[in-house]
């Protein structure tokens, strides 16, 4: 079935649940520059940002100290490599308007020093370390698929559908294990919580029937899973956040940390 065929090759470009497009488009693009001692990044997380990230720093004869970054997220398996090199060449990370899923998931706390702007909305909604978070992101990436492909005139059976669900759901189990090694062996490394992206489950389920689809977490909470060095740039942290996000209760966290 040629749907068949066009959603593996489309979900084998995702990583599990960093993925946040189906279909290739503005989104998916970067403007990376330096500027003063930063190397500014905003955008899409994925492949080619993190190759245009190393150049533009490799090239920098004034290597910056701080990566600013403003993301909704994007690839899983590249955030999760931005991360060890932002660790590995010990760069502060700044965020003044938004870090969202892998940049919350990874970026964000590998930074040496994080500056963090009054209004920066930090904020999660899963990894694929956790098994509820995969189920969750099935079920999203199946629904667009479905979408995108109505968008451009085909018509897709019920039958259609379950053979789109099943597609996603291969993808996602296969590459599940391999992705779950990468994530212990990153938080192991920067000495984080690995359920850092997860606990907000714990507080709501994030199902279709569930209005909130991401969360954030107090500045103490956050410095319980391990996130040291938070420097609030305006001296107070009161983002800014819509009714689909919420903020973690304390009492969800560490009783619930699943090593």
């Amino acid at each position: 079935m040629k749907i068949l065929i066009n959603l593996i090759i489309i979900s084998a470009t995702c990583y599990l649940s960093g993925c946040t497009t189906i279909m290739k488009s503005v989104s998916d693009y970067q403007f990376i520059y330096i500027k003063g001692d930063e190397l500014v990044y905003a955008g899409n997380i994925n492949e080619q940002g993190y190759i245009k990230l190393k150049n533009e720093f490799n090239k920098s004869l004034v290597k910056p100290a701080t990566l600013r970054i403003s993301s909704s997220g994007g690839n899983e398996q590249f955030g999760i490599l931005m991360g060890r090199w932002v660790y590995e060449k010990k760069l502060n990370v700044k965020v003044i308007k938004k870090c969202h899923s892998s940049c919350a998931n990874y970026i964000f706390p590998a930074g040496h020093i994080k500056f963090v702007g009054e209004k920066a909305l930090i904020s999660w909604h899963g990894s694929s370390y956790f098994d509820g978070a995969i189920q969750e992101n099935i079920q999203r990436i199946t629904k667009k698929a479905i979408v995108e492909f109505r968008k451009k005139g085909t018509k897709i059976t019920q039958e259609g559908e379950e053979e789109i669900a099943l597609s996603v759901r291969e993808n996602f189990l296969e590459y599940a294990p391999a992705v779950k090694k990468d994530l212990t062996q990153f938080y192991q490394l920067i000495k984080v919580n690995p359920m850092l992206p997860n606990y907000g489950y714990y507080q709501h389920s994030l199902n279709k029937e569930d209005k909130y689809k991401s969360f954030t977490y107090s500045l103490k909470d956050l410095g319980l899973m391990g996130l040291k060095n938070i420097v609030l740039l305006e001296g107070s942290w009161s983002p800014e956040f819509d009714d689909n996000t919420f903020t973690v209760a304390t009492k969800y966290i560490d009783s619930n940390f699943v090593n």
